[in-house]
């Protein structure tokens, strides 16, 4: 039997017109199937990053139509025997479940959260013969300090979260190599997911504008955003992931307060 975690299939590429599956596997220890009322998917988000564009999207998990009742909450364990052993729940969600559409091509970063568990992220390329439409990012906030790391000195992405005089912020930089005769645009979007690590899981995600300058040959940006920008804040344990293009990165797990 698998560890508790969770564990994801992604195909690396798919037709717009779909389907597109990604099947995911649940393994709850039994004080979270417990906090979770037997629902294990009330503690998981597959969440897809845009590579090539801003935008995230999760995936859908119910019908968005559908009246739900409540949970029925599980009674408690009379004996602690019950918490031992482990759940597992194996679905198939399809990005375009429930009359979804994929207007276009695009590219993108796939994880799964799930509880205290995060998955490693997988490639997915959309096909289409028109490209689907960026969504808009936010600007980076304005700070009272410059940031504290530079871009890295190689082509990819660099991040640590320091404490501010207003909180928590994750600072870091992106480089990327310049491509000799491409009219191509550089990356300038910066995605930052938290995933919270308790019992029933959540995950938050904001999208930034960077701005990318030449330097040394290449194409570098650096960035400073406070963790006060989430709304709801996801205070507690949580798990740190920031995007850039294709480039991905994360942190130790961390405590928000």
């Amino acid at each position: 039997m698998a560890a508790p975690g969770v564990y994801l299939k992604v195909p690396q590429r798919a037709p717009a017109s779909g389907p597109i599956p990604v099947r995911v596997a649940m393994v709850a220890d039994m004080p979270t199937y417990y906090a979770n009322n037997g629902i294990l998917d009330n503690a998981l988000e597959v969440v897809l990053v845009r590579r090539d564009a801003p935008g995230v999207r999760f995936m859908m998990k119910i019908d968005p139509h559908a009246i739900m009742l409540a949970d029925t909450p599980l009674p408690a364990p009379a004996d602690s025997r019950h918490l031992q052993g482990a759940v597992t729940e194996e679905r198939t969600l399809d990005l375009l479940g429930y009359g979804a559409a994929h207007p276009g091509a695009a590219a993108y970063h796939v994880f799964a959260a799930f509880s205290q568990w995060v998955s490693d992220s997988q490639p997915l390329v959309v096909e289409h013969d028109v490209r689907h439409p960026s969504a808009p990012a936010s600007p980076l906030p304005d700070v009272p300090l410059p940031p504290l790391r530079v871009a890295p000195y190689a082509p990819g992405l660099e991040l640590r979260v320091v404490q501010r005089a207003g909180g928590l912020c994750v600072e870091g930089g992106a480089r990327w190599a310049r491509q000799q005769g491409s009219d191509a645009l550089p990356i300038s979007h910066l995605t930052v997911v938290l995933a919270h690590l308790g019992r029933q899981g959540g995950v938050a995600a904001r999208c930034y504008q960077l701005e990318p300058e030449p330097d040394a040959g290449s194409i570098a940006a650096v960035f400073s955003i406070p963790f006060t920008e989430f709304d709801p804040f996801p205070s507690g344990p949580a798990r740190l992931m920031v995007f850039c293009g294709t480039h991905y990165s994360r942190t130790g797990d961390i405590v928000l307060p």
